[in-house]
């Protein structure tokens, strides 16, 4: 359909806004699917961007109505768009104008929640419950703590959701009786999710008493049954369960119109039940009316690509059919859903503002991965080919990394996309550095920071900067093998699922797949090996049972034989294992130097993804200057006593920039990093807690995780000598959220990283050995582990100080390239007078006669 209204008298009476809500009329006269397209129309025929309020109140009028609509016929990506839109055109019109909370903010929170973008949700919802406080407006309020409730659940946060639902309560007045159905489902499925059964049945009984006494919508009831099913499936009741959702179905059928979304959930859930009670084929036809509900032009068979949208029920009606196929032994069909349920959820991942929200939907990735790679393991048992076992691979592979990849990618994109990244960044900086504050933070300062996020944010999508950040391509396995072939190396990929964990073993020629169902037991002897590595004693006064794990671990992780140089791409809790500190074989004595280290066997390499390690660009030739700051902390609590001696080490074999002392300084750092090869951080770290990010300090103030985002760093390598520096919070299948992630997506390509809080002393000493070996040889992969191996046999240290807690912290991450670092001219004075006294003494030796 066309617009009709007559577009030349608008403009030629220079009326944008007569245009904006003609245009607005003419849909709502035939407000159908097909003729939303009318909404595309208004930006083509509007000459001039809007100016004046009035203008800019028809816009967000515009959006809203498009928005709701889109939303109505199951458009949620689009309509978030509109939304946003809504949003930016009228955040600056007055309260009476238009009520934003409820026509733009509050469904824009909730289509975020729809597509699985907590983050986005509870940032938009944060915003219109401060609002509504402001204005007082108890009903506003009320429906933001619900709302964000459902956000806490949904992100782990249980705790939370019942205190924001008990205040939920107490707000509601007597007469509200949709609302106080609204909370007390929501109320009792938190208490579920929170273990206290007793407590969520007390909840749901007293829902049923308000149906009973109260007219009460369809709609809410079929959310009370819906709860309540979850809650017999907890009580191991499935066939109250099945019935409760089958009563749920019935309550939305009686509704005219209903969202097929909502339909669809009820669906997938009473597949899910009837799966649960092995009745294979009724499940399936439930999951079945469900992709009916959201793909109303599919038949059978697998959807087309061209039918598959960014929807979380979709996405859950595919991997239902998948798991019942599955089941039915329709192996190829059930790959065939998983592939198509991944692909829904690339989509979903494109519109997420938050690479948290990305991180929040690898636990379901990884489910679905985890089941296609045991149906790939049935088939490489019976023929071991490589193509199945590269293939497993290249699906195990999509799971890894996976915010690392985005951020990279987004630095990696044009400028107008890094100067988002980079404003993003900067805003979350000043927001930790607010928090860090605890007590003494301004609540109104942490508001307006998060209010300018929000703006930034959605400036960003109206614009299309955030648009399309994540692409998961398939790992090159050609181009790996080539790379591994240059670089004389072998890749061994783990991925450590629940049921089980694999082994990918890839060389120049061949890939190979390895499962043990043994992970429980590989789980518990990481940990217990970490443990070993939280003291400086506990090796020291354990070392049998040290060496029991280590042995143990090694076992598990290496197989019979390693190769001499191996990249290792570790996968959850494994990311914090030392390699280097595994044993090949039982230990003999109590000797440290003369145990069966890998490192004595194996050069070790690693890398966060075999994607990234293959895509990494080579470091650039030339001779690199080092940027060096070692704060010391002098006459404080903090103070590193060998500091000095480590930058003085340095200095004598690298020519470059050193700060030491009151000159080193977070300002100067941030100045003068993006200039140099090579960056030296001799300071204080923290891998971080819970709700603080990971760390850096410097003489002067401490840089945050979040502040890293603003910089933009092309350093061939980066030296992290500092506390736990490759530490932070782990989701599944992502890289740690550490310092050394951190610096990696803004531009440095290698990095020397810390695993646990280390020693200054030993941290010293070993920085000395591999500045002298980088200086030789220029490939720092090589120089830490021969530093290490020189630690280990010195033999002026005590027993005491060769326990791996002192030399197996620092690990390489990146490739195996030649950084040729600029010799200082300390070096090359002494190589210059050594060059001297060795001529004068061929020619004292030649005029003797000696030769």
């Amino acid at each position: 359909m066309q617009v009709t209204w007559a577009q030349d008298t608008f403009r030629s009476q220079d009326d944008l806004e007569g245009l904006i809500y003609a245009t607005l009329d003419e849909f709502l006269a035939h407000p159908t699917k097909e003729n939303l397209s009318i909404f595309d129309a208004i930006e083509n025929n509007s000459w001039r961007p809007a100016t004046q309020a009035d203008e800019h109140l028809a816009l967000c009028v515009l959006y809203s109505n498009e928005g709701y609509y889109r939303m109505k016929y199951g458009q949620v990506t689009q309509a978030i768009q509109a939304y946003e839109k809504a949003w930016i055109e009228g955040k600056g019109q007055p309260v009476e104008s238009y009520d934003l909370i409820d026509y733009v903010l509050i469904p824009l929170a909730n289509a975020y929640s729809m597509i699985g973008d907590y983050s986005s949700a509870e940032s938009i919802i944060q915003l219109y419950l401060q609002k509504a406080q402001k204005n007082k407006s108890r009903e506003q309020q009320i429906t933001a703590l619900i709302n964000l409730s459902i956000v806490y659940k949904s992100t782990g946060r249980v705790t939370n959701a019942i205190d924001l639902l008990r205040q939920a309560e107490f707000l509601i007045a007597p007469e509200q009786v949709d609302q106080k159905v609204r909370t007390l489902v929501n109320l009792s499925h938190a208490y579920l999710l929170d273990q206290q059964l007793e407590l969520a049945q007390q909840i749901s009984a007293q829902t049923q008493t308000l149906f009973e006494q109260n007219s009460v919508s369809d709609l809410l009831q079929a959310d009370h049954w819906s709860n309540q099913a979850s809650l017999y499936l907890q009580l191991e009741d499935t066939v109250s369960a099945i019935a409760a959702t089958q009563k749920a179905l019935a309550r939305c059928k009686e509704l005219q119109e209903i969202e097929p979304r909502r339909l669809a959930k009820l669906h997938v859930q009473l597949g899910q039940l009837l799966m649960s009670t092995r009745r294979w084929v009724p499940s399936k036809e439930s999951f079945e009316k469900a992709l009916h509900q959201l793909i109303p032009e599919w038949n059978s068979g697998l959807p087309h690509d061209s039918l598959l949208y960014a929807e979380n029920t979709l996405k859950a009606a595919m991997d239902g059919m998948a798991d019942v196929l599955v089941r039915l032994g329709q192996f190829k069909l059930a790959m065939g859903y998983y592939h198509k349920s991944a692909r829904v959820e690339d989509q979903l991942a494109q519109h997420y503002n938050y690479g948290k929200s990305i991180l929040l939907q690898q636990g379901e990735r990884r489910q679905r991965t985890e089941k296609i790679l045991y149906l790939l393991y049935q088939q490489y048992q019976v023929v071991p080919q490589t193509q199945l076992a590269a293939l497993a691979l290249q699906v195990a592979e999509r799971t890894k990394a996976v915010e690392l990849r985005q951020q990279i990618a987004s630095y990696d994109a044009d400028s107008s996309r890094r100067k988002w990244v980079r404003r993003q960044a900067k805003i979350e900086g000043e927001l930790a550095q607010a928090r860090a504050k605890g007590s003494g933070a301004r609540l109104e300062e942490i508001q307006q920071l998060i209010d300018q996020q929000n703006h930034i944010r959605l400036e960003a999508n109206t614009s299309g900067s955030s648009q399309g950040i994540l692409k998961r391509s398939l790992l090159d396995l050609d181009s790996l093998q080539k790379r591994l072939d240059r670089e004389r190396l072998q890749l061994w990929a783990y991925f450590v699922g629940k049921q089980a964990y694999y082994r990918f073993e890839v060389t120049p020629h061949s890939v190979t797949m390895h499962r043990d169902t043994a992970v429980y037991q590989l789980k518990e002897d990481s940990k217990s090996l970490l443990h070993f590595f939280s003291s400086p004693e506990h090796i020291n006064e354990r070392p049998t049972e040290y060496a029991q794990v280590a042995e143990r671990l090694g076992s598990q992780l290496l197989g019979d034989t390693t190769p001499s140089q191996l990249m290792v791409v570790a996968d959850g809790l494994l990311n914090f294992v030392p390699f280097d500190a595994l044993l090949t074989e039982t230990a003999v004595g109590m000797n440290y130097a003369h145990w069966p280290w890998l490192l004595r066997q194996t050069t070790l390499l690693h890398h966060y993804s075999a994607q990234l390690y293959q895509q990494q660009r080579t470091s650039t030739s030339g001779d690199h200057k080092l940027l060096g700051f070692f704060p010391e902390f002098a006459g404080t609590n903090l103070h590193l006593q060998y500091s000095a001696q480590e930058a003085s080490a340095i200095r004598e074999q690298i020519k470059g920039q050193y700060y030491s002392k009151e000159k080193a300084t977070k300002r100067r750092f941030m100045e003068e990093a993006k200039n140099y090869g090579i960056i030296h951080l001799s300071t204080h770290a923290s891998g971080g807690y819970l709700h603080d990010p990971p760390a850096i300090q410097f003489i002067d103030s401490t840089l945050y995780f979040p502040e890293i985002g603003s910089m933009e760093l092309s350093a061939s390598l980066m030296v992290l000598g500092a506390c736990e520096t490759g530490l932070g919070l782990l989701y599944q299948g992502a890289s740690p959220q550490s310092l050394a992630t951190a610096f990696v997506q803004v531009g440095v390509k290698n990095v020397l990283l810390s695993l646990w809080r280390v020693n200054d002393q030993a941290t010293a000493e070993l920085m000395e050995r591999f500045y002298q070996h980088y200086h030789n040889n220029a490939y720092p992969y090589q120089a830490i582990r021969q530093a290490k191996i020189n630690y280990l046999d010195d033999t002026k240290l005590s027993q005491e100080k060769k326990s791996p807690y002192y030399w197996a912290s620092f690990i390489y991450l990146g490739a195996p390239d030649q950084i040729a670092p600029a010799t200082s001219m300390a070096w090359i004075w002494l190589s210059v007078v050594l060059g001297g006294l060795l001529l004068l003494l061929g020619w004292y030796v030649y005029k003797r006669g000696l030769i």
